[in-house]
C-alpha cells in the first residue's frame, strides 16, 4: 500500500460573538453595560456586600479586597467578531500611595446577591492588564485590555466575568470603583471594536478524482500513470489532503515478479497528485485490485472522500 499524506495551511480561524444589550446596527463600536458587580473582602469571608455600592480592589493593613465584575454578551449577532475589547471602570478614590490594579478573567459561577470572599472563584491565571492608578479622590477612568478574555468567551456561552485586584497583595494600597447603582459615576463597561466575520465554512473540499486507466493490461511490470488527484475548497486555499492506495495483494506476491513498489504517488502541483500503479499480479492468484482512497478536510472541519479501483486481471481468458 503506498500513502502521502498533504497538510495545508490553516487560512481561516472564526471567532463569533454573542450578546450585548443594545441594538444592533452595524456600528463598529459597541458598549457593554457591566450586569452583575460587587466586592468581596478577605477579613470577612462569609459576609454579602452586594448593597455596598463601594467596589473595592487592593489591600488595607492585612485586608484583601477583590471586585467582580460580569457582562453579558449574547445580544450581539452571530455574524461579528469581537477584534478588541477594552474594560472601562471608573476609580471614586485611591489609597494616599499609588496602586496598581489589575485584571483577571475569572469563573461565572457566581451571583451578585449571594457571592462571598468564601464563594467567589479565584481569579484564573496571569493578570490580562495591570494600571497604576495616582493616589487622589477624584473620580477617574480607568482602562484595561482584555481582549484576549472576551475573545475566548465569547465563543463560548457570552459570559464574561473579569476580577480587579491588586497585583501583588499585600502591597498595602487599594481602589474604590463606582458600582453600576453609583448614580455619580458611570459603572463599569465593556468597549468593544467589532467586525462583520468572514463567511461561515459549511461546504467540503472539492475532490477531483480522475481514473485514467480503470484495467492494466499486459502485466509486464511497467509503472503506469492510471489516476490523477485534485483537490480544492472555495474559503480554504490548502486543505488537509490525504491520497492513499489498497493493493489486494502483497507488494512481493508470489509469481508477481516481485517488483517494488507497485504504487507511486507524484505530487502534480498546489493540491493535485498523479498515482502510479504496477501493471502485475500474482501468477497464482486471481487478479489485482488497486483501490485509490482520497480523503480532504478544510480548516473549519468539513470532511469529503473520494475512491475509485483499478485492476490487473490474471489473464484475458474467461478465468
Amino acid at each position: 500500500m503506498g500513502t502521502h499524506g498533504v497538510r495545508g495551511l490553516v487560512v481561516i480561524a472564526l471567532v463569533i460573538v454573542a450578546g450585548v444589550s443594545a441594538v444592533w446596527a452595524g456600528a463598529s463600536e459597541v458598549t457593554v453595560p457591566v450586569k452583575e458587580d460587587v466586592g468581596v473582602r478577605s477579613n470577612a469571608p462569609t459576609t454579602d456586600y452586594s448593597k455596598s455600592l463601594a467596589l473595592y480592589a487592593g489591600t488595607a493593613t492585612t485586608t484583601v479586597y477583590r471586585t467582580y465584575l460580569k457582562f453579558d454578551l449574547s445580544a450581539l449577532p452571530e455574524d461579528v467578531e469581537v477584534t478588541q475589547a477594552r474594560l472601562v471602570a471608573w476609580s471614586r478614590r485611591v489609597a494616599a500611595n499609588a496602586t496598581r490594579i489589575a485584571v483577571f478573567p475569572g469563573g461565572d459561577s457566581w451571583a451578585e446577591s449571594a457571592v462571598t470572599w468564601a464563594t467567589a472563584p479565584a481569579p484564573v491565571g496571569t493578570a490580562l492588564d495591570d494600571k497604576s492608578l495616582p493616589a487622589g479622590s477624584a473620580p477617574a477612568q480607568c482602562v484595561w485590555d482584555v481582549t484576549a478574555a472576551v475573545v475566548a468567551e465569547a465563543s463560548g456561552d457570552g459570559v464574561v466575568t473579569l476580577v480587579l485586584a491588586e497585583t501583588n497583595p499585600p502591597e498595602g494600597s487599594w481602589a474604590w470603583f463606582a458600582d453600576r447603582l453609583d448614580g455619580v459615576v458611570p459603572g463599569a463597561t465593556l468597549e468593544l471594536q467589532v467586525r462583520e466575520a468572514a463567511p461561515k465554512d459549511v461546504t467540503p473540499p472539492t475532490i477531483g478524482l480522475t481514473v485514467l486507466k480503470d484495467a492494466l493490461w499486459p502485466p509486464n511490470h511497467a509503472l503506469v500513470r492510471c489516476a490523477t488527484v485534485e483537490v480544492t475548497d472555495d474559503l480554504d486555499k490548502s486543505p488537509v489532503a490525504t491520497v492513499e492506495v489498497d493493493n489486494s495483494e502483497a507488494a512481493g506476491a508470489k509469481g508477481s515478479g516481485n517488483t517494488d513498489p507497485d504504487v507511486a504517488i507524484k505530487p502534480a502541483g498546489e493540491g493535485k497528485w498523479e498515482v502510479w500503479l504496477r501493471a502485475e499480479r500474482a501468477g497464482s492468484g486471481e487478479g489485482r485490485a488497486y483501490t485509490i482512497r482520497v480523503k480532504a478536510q478544510d480548516a473549519a472541519g468539513n470532511a469529503s472522500s473520494a475512491t475509485a479501483t483499478v485492476s490487473v486481471a490474471h489473464d484475458q481468458g474467461k478465468r
